[in-house]
Parts: C-alpha cells; structure tokens; sequence
C-alpha cells in the first residue's frame, strides 16, 4: 500500500509532494532534513523512534553527532509551538530517543476536477532547500562552474561526499597532493596537533609527517609534490617537509597560512600566527600583511605593507596560472575585502566588499572563478560562485550562493588541481561558562550548545552573573543567572549586537554596548522595570567600553592607521582623552575595584603582554614577560591579582597575576590548543573565578566532482 501524500495532526498538515507543512493554514519555513525527521517520527507516530534511528533513516548512516539531531528537534518544537516540558507532539524519552504522541491521519485526496481546456505549462514551484554541509548536495555542484565549458552541457550525476577523518577531536586544513591522491592535514588525534598525509582510496594508509608535539597546522602541499610547508605555532613560523617525511626545515621564524606558487620556489604567507582553533579566530587579532620566502630558505620580503589595503590581510593563494594572488582583508566591525593582485605589476583588483562576508576561498581550475565560504544576514553560511570577466578580472555579478550551510562551520577549503575533487574543514564549536575555585576545582556554570557563552560579570554582592549569549542564527544578547549558573534569564531582545556589559554600581542595571537600528553607542538597561536609555552614540565606544567602578568615565579602544590604543571618555562633559600611545596595539583595559588604576594589554611582536597604568594616563608597568599571549578582563575584589586567560606553553589557560610582583598560578589545566578559555572574572565575593571555556571539534569531508 503507497503512502499517503499527506498527514494531518491536531492543526497541521505535511504535504509529501511539496515537502511544505501547514499549521492553521500558514505555511512554516522547514529545512528538507528537519521535514524528513518529523516525517518519519509521525510516520511512526506512538512507539519510541531510537536517536540511532533516525539518524540511521534520516542521515542515511553519515557520521554526525546527536548534536544535529538535537538541533533539528529544538527547530521542529519551535516552528510547531512544542514545548519540550509539556509536549504536544515530540515527547523526549531520556537518553533513548524520541516518540511521536499527537494522533496522526491521513489526508483523502480530493476528487479529480474534470478535464479542462489545456493551458500553457507553468513552471513547477520551487523549493528553497536547506542543506547541511556534511551532506553538500548534487544539486549545488551540478551547476557549480556553469561557464567552465567541459562542465557544461547536462547536470551531471549527483555529488556524494564522504567524511574522509574520523577525529574525536579536531581535524583541519586539507591540502591534495598535484595527483590528487593524497591528502595533507593536521590533526590532534595524539594531543597535539600534527600532519598527517592519508590516501584517498578507501582503507588508505595514514602517515604521520611531523611527531614534534608543536602544534603544527595549516600543511600546503607544493605544487611539483615533493615538499609539504606547514605553520608551527610552537616553531613559531613556516616550515617545509619532504611529503615522505623527514627533519622538517624551518624558513622563517613568523608568520602563518603558507602557499606555495605554481613553479614551487616561492611560499607567501600572512604575518600573524594563530592565536585558537575557533571559527572566529580564523583572521588574524592585530595588525597583518603578507610576505613571501624563498622555498628551500632565504630572506622574507613583504609582499603587501601593512594597511594597503586597510585591514590586516590573511588567506593568501597563488592562481593557477602564477600570474595572481588573492587574499583576504579584515577590519574590525566590517565584512572582509576580497582582493587579487597582479604579481608583475602589484596592482590590486577589489573581488568583493560588503555583502557577503568570504571567510575561506579557493581558485577554481580556471584560475578566474572564486569558490568561497561565506556569511550574510546575521549567521546564515553558505557556499559561494564569484565568476569573473576574463579581461578585467573584476566581477560579473555579484555571489552566488550555491547552497546553505546548516549545523557546522566549514573552513580550509581545498580542490584538487584538475578541479575533479574538493575536501573541506566540517567544524562545531561549544561554548559554556565555566568556574575554577583558589584549589584548582573546576565545575560547568550553564548548559548550553551555544556557538558562545562569553564575558561573564558577577553583580556588585557577587549574588548574580550577567554574561552574553549567542546562539547559531542570532546575534548576542544579555542573559543573568544566579552565581551559580541556575534561573537563567534573557534580558535584551536586541536583533542587533550586545557586548561587553557592566554592572551598574548600586548592582540594578547593566551597562553594555549596543546595536540600534544599525547604530553603535553604549546604553542602560533597569532590571528594576526593563527600560533602556543610551548613554552615548559615539562609534568607537561601541567596542570592549568598560564603565569605570563610579560611573562617571568609560574607558574604550581606538583603532588609528591599524594601531589600537586606550582611550577615556566622562560621562558627564563627553570629554575623551587618550591615556596610551603604543606603537603596536594596547587596549581591552579593565578599572581596578577603587577606579585608580586600568590594566592593559600590550602586543609586542607575535606576544601580548599584560601591564597597569594609573586611570589618569602615564607609564606602564610590564606585569608579564612570557612568549605568548596573556589577556585580561577583570581584577580581584581586592585589587591585588588579575585573572588573566593566557596561551602559554602552547594553549589556553586561566592564571591569577600578582599585581605587585608579576608572578602567575596556573589555576585551570587544559591540555588541548583545540580548547580556549576566555574573559575570566572574579566573583565579588572572592574565591571563584568564572570564564567562558570554548572547544572546537571536527573533521575532513570530500567530494567527487562530476565531470
């Protein structure tokens, strides 16, 4: 017996033929993957459906975790009005699955009208599908590269990628061999991140490169396929291998994201190292130009001067032809610039400027066509076209997306050399609040699978925590909860961005920076009766302003000619006065419980430092000598130590800093690069110290390419 084409439960129908669901008439906005799972679960509606299951039935078997399930529920419960507690239709079963309860029916046909006059065909109606990267569909690479002309003609048969890595951990940066047998990656499957080389064919042997225990990433294969360069965070710098292994060669002690150019004798490469493996992070934090190195050693030249073009520039990649090189620029608070250079003449051509935000890119085989991640509107990633006009290289049109990106971050986008096969970073990152006791005890503060749980405040009595939520989709917003993590509360409903929020002195409002109707200023909002009044619209105070313990002054960053520096500005008068004048960036100041002093953070080379100056301005006095990078957020109720989240000794921890004599405590033991700590802060009450603890996971899918 056939299915039915439709299903009704309580008030809603789901039509099979259109893959739509209608609740009361209205038609819902349901991705295909989370369509098919409530399809299945009403299919059987009654009896327990295992997650295994479905992941089994909807998945088809593909390598996800329950996470995607999970999130597919939560997205089904919202758009049906569900509540998870009270359930109308999905019913948890604890650690077993899910049961369907709400009586399901079908929908009787309606009886075929007679036989009209023919009328000209109409189209059939498109559906907008939703498609999780792991399981990129054919639909996307069928019309991928339309103007490449072998690729033209009919689609070709469907795309199937496979996930090629199958790390608990984190496994990124893919680059093919010239044949294309071969894949180079970097993986943290023994603790620290090494390279790897893994064929292709199914049961391909794996071969460690490196075994250093240096955190070794971001492997480029040469295009003559007999050296792997590869950056090193512990190095630091660039190396090169023999793609066989060997004694790795060290050719610049700085500098990060190597590629080589086509005749293989040249690495260009960005300035700035890596600071974490998140999703954010990915562009480099302070100021950074690119450079180029002989292959086998030799002096590194800078390609590009810092700040021409405005930004710090980052993802370098030679074209097919070794006639051009693109990259990227970021500037703080924009969308990254596109950029193509021509290696003769050094002239720049602008790809792309606003819009969608390209944050990993590749050539196509044609050396013209750009294939890029990106992210428009607030968080919607998907995969981009950029096709090129052959004789000016500048855009034909704008982006086109070729497919939606749902679950994960992709990243390291890689393509063969005949253009016959892609691999890609499929990444997850999983933020909550964490606190550590002065014994070195450790304990989760909130619960969630939130792309970030960050820059916590204890209340002036130490009785409450304000911090900031941002979950996939949405941009941050103010949340409280008790010290301890319990009876958490959602204070704004901004659609714009929250950040950095204060407590008010007198602990009954908080004071953050604020989007408004595409505006910056800081604003106030009363926990006593929910109002929110601006304090100020000026832009630069928008980002990292920080109230001073009176209220009476906002310390803030300032970024000129790419150098930031700490500025103040009174509440009462406006007045702003610059307090430090670095020749690289200082900023991220924080008051000192009695307002006297601020703490900063100094760069200095590849490192951050820590220091303190008084709130008036003047000299500052260097706490931290480490190599490294130590950032700040906060002091003691006493005054006397600074929590500091630092990467030293190749990864994030938090250490409490002797203001007095320099000296640390580790206080957390993270082991992992892959996991960062964040804005650590100590509670009012002493003791505890709180921060945002973040891990990034993930592993290497590819794809064959229809030809």
């Amino acid at each position: 017996m056939e299915s039915p084409q439709k299903l009704q439960f309580d008030t809603v129908t789901m039509d099979f033929e259109t893959l739509e669901i209608r609740k009361d008439g209205a038609a819902l906005e349901i991705e295909p993957r989370s369509f098919r799972v409530l399809a299945y679960l009403a299919r059987n509606a009654g009896r327990v459906v295992t997650k295994e299951e479905l992941l089994q039935e909807v998945w088809n078997g593909a390598s996800v975790t329950d996470n995607a399930l999970t999130r597919v529920i939560a997205q089904l419960r919202k758009a049906l009005g569900d509540d998870a507690r009270q359930a109308r239709y999905i019913e948890t079963v604890p650690t077993v699955g899910y049961k369907f309860v709400a009586e399901v029916r079908p929908v009787e046909p309606a009886p075929a009208p007679a036989p009209a006059t023919p009328a000209s065909p109409q189209p059939p109606r498109k559906i907008n599908w939703f498609i999780p990267i792991a399981a990129l569909s054919a639909i996307a690479f069928s019309y991928f590269y339309p103007m490449i002309r072998e690729w033209t003609g009919n689609a070709p048969p469907a795309l199937k990628p496979v996930q090629f890595t199958t790390s608990t951990g984190l496994d990124s940066g893919s680059s093919f061999s010239p044949d294309g047998s071969t894949i180079a990656y970097s993986s943290d499957k023994s603790g620290h991140f090494e390279i790897y080389v893994k064929q292709v064919v199914s049961g391909g042997r794996e071969l460690a490169i490196t075994s250093d225990g240096k955190e070794n990433l971001q492997p480029s294969w040469s295009p003559d396929g007999s050296r792997i360069a590869y950056y090193s965070r512990g190095g630091p710098g660039i190396y090169v291998v023999s793609a066989l292994g060997g004694t790795p060669r060290r050719i610049t002690d700085f500098g990060a994201q190597p590629s080589w150019s086509t005749d293989s004798r040249t690495i260009v490469f960005r300035s700035q190292g890596v600071l974490s493996m998140a999703w954010p992070e990915i562009v480099p934090s302070v100021t950074s130009n690119l450079w180029t190195v002989p292959a086998d050693g030799g002096k590194a030249e800078p390609l590009t001067q810092p700040q021409n073009p405005p930004g710090r520039h980052t993802e370098p990649h030679y074209g097919p032809d070794g006639k051009y090189l693109s990259f990227l620029s970021n500037q703080p608070g924009r969308s990254n610039t596109m950029w193509e250079m021509n290696l003769q003449t050094r002239q720049l051509v602008k790809l792309l400027d606003g819009g969608v935000n390209p944050v990993s890119f590749v050539y196509a085989p044609d050396g013209l066509t750009m294939l890029f991640v990106g992210v428009s509107g607030v968080d919607t990633l998907g995969l981009y076209q950029l096709p090129r006009n052959s004789d000016s290289r500048k855009p034909l049109t704008a982006p086109q997306l070729i497919t939606r990106v749902d679950f994960v971050y992709p990243r390291d986008l890689a393509i063969s050399a005949k253009g016959d096969r892609i691999a890609y970073s499929a990444t997850n990152m999983i933020s909550n609040l964490w606190q550590v006791t002065p014994d070195g005890k450790t304990r989760q503060v909130t619960n969630e699978s939130s792309y970030r749980v960050t820059q916590p405040q204890f209340s002036p009595d130490g009785e409450k925590l304000a911090y900031l939520l941002r979950k996939r989709g949405l941009l941050s917003d103010v949340w409280t909860s008790n010290a301890d993590g319990s009876n958490a509360t959602q204070v704004t409903r901004n659609p714009g961005w929250d950040y950095m929020m204060a407590w008010t002195p007198d602990g009954k409002g908080l004071i953050y920076g604020a989007l408004r109707d595409g505006k910056p200023g800081v604003w106030q909002y009363s926990l006593a009766d929910g109002s929110e009044k601006q304090l100020t619209d000026l832009n630069e105070l928008y980002w990292m302003a920080r109230i001073s313990p009176d209220g009476k002054e906002i310390l803030y960053n300032k970024e000129d000619g790419g150098v930031l520096n700490v500025w103040k500005m009174d509440t009462a008068t406006k007045r702003r006065t610059q307090l430090t004048f670095g020749k690289e960036a200082i900023g991220f100041a924080c008051w000192s419980p009695d307002g006297t002093q601020i703490a900063v953070e100094m760069r200095q080379g590849d490192d951050d430092q820590v220091g303190i100056l008084s709130s008036g301005g003047g000299p500052i006095r260097q706490l931290t000598h480490r190599p490294g990078n130590a950032w700040t957020y906060g002091w003691s109720p006493d005054g006397k130590r600074l929590p500091v989240a630092a990467l030293w000794d190749g990864v994030w921890n938090v250490y409490s800093l002797d203001v007095a004599a320099g000296h640390s405590v580790k206080m957390t033991d993270n082991k992992l690069f892959r996991t960062f700590v964040r804005y650590p802060v100590w509670s009012t009450k002493g003791g505890q110290v709180v921060f945002e603890q973040n891990e990034t996971k993930g592993n290497i899918f590819l794809a064959d390419i229809p030809r």
